[in-house]
């Protein structure tokens, strides 16, 4: 039962379900803390937390990370410690902690490619690549990006594929390179749009906007805006106030 209920908490997840998420992982996590099972306790909290990340409540992302940490030590999981380390430099980028952000992907990522890990080693590199570009650093950074992308390939990793287009569009955007950012980051959300995952089309969805905003369509920029903050409301995510604060 606590399989199945973090399983339909992890599904509702990756379908930006975040409420639904969270009701099923809560359940889930009443069960397997009474089964002292710790690679589950961290697994749970660690799903818990990501969704939380995704929602903006800052303070539980802390809480669930710090359990799933601890709970993976005590089970002696190097790889589920890796992977929480990974969330929580995503955690640390979004509060804008940048140099925490790039201290715990560069430990993700020793600790897959120690395991031998390529795909999860790779999702570390990605979250390295975003919290350097965050930080104002781009050196190197599309070297990685392009790494990450061959690498999603090989595995036939599609989500990852897409959502690395993304963050290679975002560099070109941050770099003032705007016929190259259009490109991917229109590539990104057909693929988004083919696997039919809202928060990502909505993300993909804000680029563009900036994007049509630095060519002065300031039209086509609010007709995407209006979009992404419509899917970030109806999911419940961090994005709609982050957006509507900015209006």
């Amino acid at each position: 039962m606590a399989v199945a209920l973090i399983g339909l908490g992890a599904g509702c997840r990756e379908a930006g379900r975040l409420v639904e998420a969270l009701h099923f992982l809560d359940q889930g996590g009443d069960l397997v803390r009474e089964l002292g099972d710790d690679v589950a306790v961290g697994h749970l909290h660690r799903l818990a937390g990501s969704v939380r990340l995704e929602r903006g409540d800052y303070p539980r992302v802390r809480s669930d990370l710090h359990e799933a940490l601890a709970a993976y030590e005590r089970a002696g999981s190097q790889r589920g410690e890796a992977l929480t380390l990974r969330t929580m430099s995503m955690y640390h980028r979004a509060v804008g902690d940048y140099d925490q952000a790039v201290a715990t992907a560069l430990r993700a990522r020793a600790i897959l490619g120690g395991l031998g890990d390529a795909l999860m080693e790779a999702y570390a590199v990605r979250a390295l690549a975003k919290a350097r570009l965050r930080r104002g650093e781009s050196d190197g950074v599309l070297a990685q990006l392009e790494h990450v992308l061959t690498v999603c390939d090989a595995m036939g990793d599609r989500l990852g594929h897409a959502v690395t287009l993304r963050t290679v569009g975002e560099l070109h955007l941050a770099e003032g390179r705007l016929d190259e950012a259009y490109l991917l980051l229109a590539a990104a959300l057909r693929q988004c749009e083919q696997m039919d995952v809202p928060l990502w089309q909505g993300r993909t969805e804000r680029d563009l906007a900036l994007l049509h905003e630095a060519r002065g369509e300031s039209d086509v920029a609010a007709a995407l805006r209006a979009k992404a903050v419509k899917t970030f409301r109806d999911h419940g995510a961090r994005e709609f106030d982050e957006l509507t604060a900015e209006i």
